[in-house]
């Protein structure tokens, strides 16, 4: 029953709270997770998911959240190296791109592969990487978005866009 519930996550939160002097008492069982995840416990925080009988998309969704807000940009490139994740990678992006952080996002933009490559182009757009975004363009040879990508870069970038215009003129 939800009083019995109610019940057993009051006990776990006291629990929590003796052994981790922090508070617990109150929270709702995904913000217990998630503040478990933030102060370093994904141990303690799975042991929750799996009494509570939480959805592994509810708990990768929690988990990806409290990594972003801790900032703990390696575990975020560990939790992409280590197995398919039940919510895509597209989150990943969005929420550390959103974040600030370019360089990690742009890590989960080769796993996006559910994405067009117009999308990815974007991604890349948005990470600051016209070249890696002019990759993508060119695998589709879409010879406009190249054009589009040209007028946004600069330097070296820009060199590289050119090649890859004239080696999509050739036909490879």
């Amino acid at each position: 029953t939800a009083l019995e519930e109610a019940q057993k996550l009051l006990r776990f939160q006291e629990a929590f709270e003796k052994d981790l002097d922090d508070r617990f008492v109150g929270l709702s069982v995904n913000q217990t997770m998630s503040k478990l995840i933030r102060a370093g416990h994904a141990k303690r925080a799975q042991k929750v998911q799996s009494e509570f009988k939480v959805s592994e998309k509810t708990y990768w969704w929690t988990r990806l959240r409290a990594l972003v807000s801790k900032r703990d940009w390696r575990e975020l490139e560990d939790l992409g190296k280590v197995r398919k994740s039940p919510i895509g990678w597209e989150p990943f992006f969005n929420e550390i791109i959103g974040a600030g952080n370019t360089k990690v996002a742009a890590l989960f933009i080769p796993k996006c592969t559910a994405l067009t490559s117009a999308e990815r182009v974007e991604m890349w757009v948005k990470c600051g990487m016209i070249a890696k975004a002019g990759e993508e363009a060119l695998k589709a040879k879409n010879r406009d978005a190249l054009e589009e990508l040209r007028t946004q870069a600069s330097g070296q970038a820009q060199l590289e866009i050119d090649r890859m215009i004239s080696q999509l003129q050739k036909g490879r």
